[in-house]
């Protein structure tokens, strides 16, 4: 592991610390009823929004057989990821909306939301350096396109 992806990886679980540290603060100026409808509310949801951080640390852990396409893997990983950030945040938006909380504690709930999503955001962009960083160069590349020597030209005739 480079120091790119150690920072990345670090900075993105601090994001999700101070994500839940900011969710449990917000909770915390809810009613009675308002907590109790708020995990019945999102019970069957909980475990769906450990997926992402499940399967990054799986496909961390794999990285080293992939071979080749770690590259491809990395990059649908990340497109599903977002994806599934959206689809976590919309459904939640929706829930959230029908509960009638009170606005300050979904102004946090978003924010909390965003600071997990930054934190894979630098996540992606961080592994993405360390990946192309590590990149071998072809052997059919020059490492300097003007050192090379310039192709012999027959003579016309």
């Amino acid at each position: 592991m480079d120091g790119w992806s150690l920072t990345g990886l670090l900075v993105c679980f601090a994001c999700v610390i101070a994500s839940r540290v900011l969710s449990e603060r917000a909770v915390r100026g809810l009613t009675g009823e308002q907590k109790t409808a708020l995990a019945e509310a999102f019970a069957k949801t909980r475990m769906w929004q450990l997926l992402p951080v499940a399967t990054l640390v799986l496909l961390y852990l794999l990285f080293q057989w992939l071979g080749w396409f770690k590259g491809l893997i990395m990059g649908l990983y990340f497109a599903g990821l977002a994806l599934c950030f959206i689809g976590l945040h919309v459904a939640a938006a929706i829930k959230l909306r029908r509960l009638q909380l009170p606005a300050s504690y979904t102004r946090t709930y978003a924010f909390a939301r965003l600071l997990v999503f930054l934190g894979f955001i630098f996540l992606a962009a961080t592994l993405w350096v360390a990946f192309h960083r590590r990149q071998p160069r072809p052997a059919t590349e020059p490492a300097h396109p003007a050192t090379e020597p310039a192709p012999a030209v027959a003579p016309i005739g």
